[in-house]
């Protein structure tokens, strides 16, 4: 039993963390249930939120002691979809970084040469 809460846990952190597209976490959880059989996940019920889901409520996800397969499906699809929201993000504030650099060394170029 402790190497199905090992492996479950192990699976938590790559969702949290967004490392797990939906489609690798339906294939991981497969692999559980083929493993562990009944033991794999905890009848439970989980209704979960649709999106958009912010990082806010991943966390919210983390802190629940659930185990069930639908929990931890969407938790995998949560932190995927928070993970590569935020990645395109940082490219965005990165080129407008970019271009507002080059802007203003324009106007410093151009007012020097007056």
């Amino acid at each position: 039993m402790e190497e199905i809460t090992r492996e479950r846990l192990d699976y938590k952190k790559k969702a949290l963390a967004g490392e797990l597209s939906p489609e690798q976490a339906r294939q991981e959880l497969d692999r559980l249930e083929s493993k562990y059989k009944d033991d794999a996940f905890p009848p439970a019920e989980f209704i979960p939120t649709p999106p958009p889901w912010t990082r806010v409520y991943l966390e919210s996800l983390k802190g629940r002691a659930m185990a069930c397969r639908d929990y931890m499906q969407h938790l995998a699809e949560v932190g995927y979809f928070v993970r590569r929201r935020e990645k395109r993000k940082r490219i965005i504030i990165a080129g407008a970084s970019i271009v507002s650099a080059i802007v203003i060394l324009l106007v410093i170029i151009s007012a020097a040469k007056r």
